[in-house]
């Protein structure tokens, strides 16, 4: 997304795309899997089974995995990840729009 969001700031176009990063999510959820890869966090989670490495597919699990994830985040009393600090505010990003297009 770093590039559109650079192409946004270069032509004066605003741009607002908060994400989360399933990775680390998983990392900090989930710390005794030890290796992290979709399919083995998917089996994990007892996903249902995909085709991995097809974008689609990956997507699709990526949004499997979320509601587990986020009902563990709200089992830990965290409701707002934009807004949380520690470990957990690598998880939300945002891209900010910037102040004046770049050149």
């Amino acid at each position: 997304m770093g590039f559109i969001a650079a192409g946004c700031r270069k032509y004066g176009i605003p741009f607002h795309n908060p994400s989360i990063d399933s990775l680390i999510l998983a990392q900090n959820l989930l710390p005794d899997l030890g290796k992290y890869k979709l399919d083995i966090v998917a089996e994990h989670l007892h996903l249902p089974a995909f085709n991995h490495h097809r974008a689609s597919d990956d997507a699709a699990t990526v949004g499997y995995m979320l509601p587990p994830f986020f009902k563990m985040l709200e089992e830990m009393g965290l409701r707002h990840l934009g807004r949380s600090t520690g470990p957990w505010s690598t998880c939300a990003r945002e891209e900010r729009p910037s102040a004046s297009p770049s050149t």
